[in-house]
């Protein structure tokens, strides 16, 4: 899991360690030489369980950083969660965790942010409920602008035409105007022919 802005990479590995709930690895460029790409820093979440997936999703905008971990407990078994950092918070060169995010509905095997995607103040959350008699749904955060270490829930996205087992939100991207969402077993086509959704902000 990969997402890159400027000078930075993010790397998720919810397999870091042979048991454990997974990092998030933050890599800059010129860090130990010209052109190197030089590891600053690791994080985890303090409030992981081993078999969370902790960095299943990644995406950095700017200064901020979203991931998810689509295994976690806290509102259900795999309800999922998404975590959003903030760089210097904490420090210089830090990043200092500013928000925990959970969906409005959260339930059990709704694997809230197994995907997730972040630009400017737009966040998407997917969650495509794979052990759930649902077609899954995108969750829409817009940072609060008075204060941004806030992130409120603006809208839940749907699919008109998803059905259960369509993978709706497997990968979603946006670029805050625009969301696109992966269901990759949709049959309108054939079987699991795929399609993406395109959502517009009006």
């Amino acid at each position: 899991f990969l997402s890159i802005d400027g000078d930075t990479i993010v790397v998720g590995a919810i397999q870091y360690n042979s048991t454990g709930p997974g990092k998030v690895l933050i890599y800059e460029r010129n860090r130990g030489g010209e052109n190197n790409w030089g590891l600053v820093k690791k994080l985890v979440a303090e409030d992981s369980d081993v078999d969370d997936k902790f960095g299943h999703g990644v995406s950095i905008s700017g200064n901020t950083l979203v991931v998810g971990d689509e295994s976690h407990d806290s509102h259900g078994i795999n309800a999922g969660a998404a975590y959003v950092f903030q760089k210097d918070n904490g420090g210089p060169n830090a990043w200092g965790l500013v928000k925990k995010l959970t969906r409005s509905d959260a339930k059990s095997y709704l694997n809230f942010a197994r995907d997730v995607s972040i630009y400017g103040d737009i966040l998407v959350a997917g969650a495509p409920a794979k052990r759930s008699p649902e077609s899954g749904a995108c969750y829409v955060f817009q940072r609060n602008k008075r204060d941004p270490t806030q992130w409120e829930e603006v809208v839940k996205l749907v699919g008109s035409d998803a059905a259960i087992g369509d993978g709706f939100e497997l990968w979603v991207a946006n670029d805050s105007d625009l969301i696109l969402v992966s269901a990759p077993s949709d049959d309108d086509r054939g079987s699991d022919a795929g399609c993406v959704y395109i959502f517009e902000r009006r």
